[in-house]
């Protein structure tokens, strides 16, 4: 599943990242630094992995202008990249389930051109049928204003049929793919520097 949720999302147009819990905060500055990332909306549910976003963003050489929705919406417009979590994953589709709720926005997955997304390999499922159970059933938190599936970069095409990336939202999406359980302990607060 973890193969077929790769090779989908990469066939939609993602850039899929695979690392584990322990060198997720490496990668991650790694792809930052590679996109040229200076300012990045954090948006992000778990505060453990907050930490390690807001981290791996200053050794990136960046910064948040905002997280988890504080300073409004206009904030996000000042970013060059929004990183989030997910509320899970579709194998079959290559597709990320992204979802706005009480500490996230889902502005930070429309707005800025680059959307960073944090799939966990247990956040998983084989299809849209075992995707929409996930949610009827609570295995995958729904307390949120909205959900959106994304199945890779945003497009659109004219009367033609010539097709232009990023217009209507991201123009890249990477997907950091994380097996292993994410860390539990250490700092709770974000390193400064």
């Amino acid at each position: 599943m973890i193969d077929r949720f790769a090779s989908r999302a990469t066939e939609a147009g993602m850039a899929v990242h695979r690392t584990d819990r322990a060198t997720l905060g490496e990668a991650l500055a790694h792809v930052l630094r590679e996109a040229d990332i200076d300012r990045a909306a954090v948006s992000v549910e778990d505060g453990a992995l907050e930490v390690v976003v807001l981290n791996a963003l200053s050794d990136a050489g960046g910064r948040p202008v905002v997280s988890n929705d504080e300073g409004g919406s206009g904030c996000l417009f000042d970013a060059t990249c929004g990183i989030t979590d997910v509320v899970g994953a579709v194998a079959e589709t290559g597709s990320i389930v992204c979802g706005s709720g009480p500490r996230s926005s889902r502005g930070a997955f429309i707005v800025p051109p680059v959307h960073v997304a944090i799939v966990k390999v247990a956040q998983l499922v084989p299809d849209l049928a075992d995707a929409f159970q996930s949610m009827a059933d609570g295995r995958w938190s729904l307390d949120r204003s909205a959900v959106v599936i994304v199945s890779g970069p945003s497009k659109t095409a004219d009367i033609e049929g010539v097709l232009v990336t990023g217009v209507h939202g991201p123009g890249q999406v990477h997907v950091m793919l994380v097996d292993g359980r994410l860390p539990d302990t250490g700092p709770t607060e974000p390193r400064t520097a």
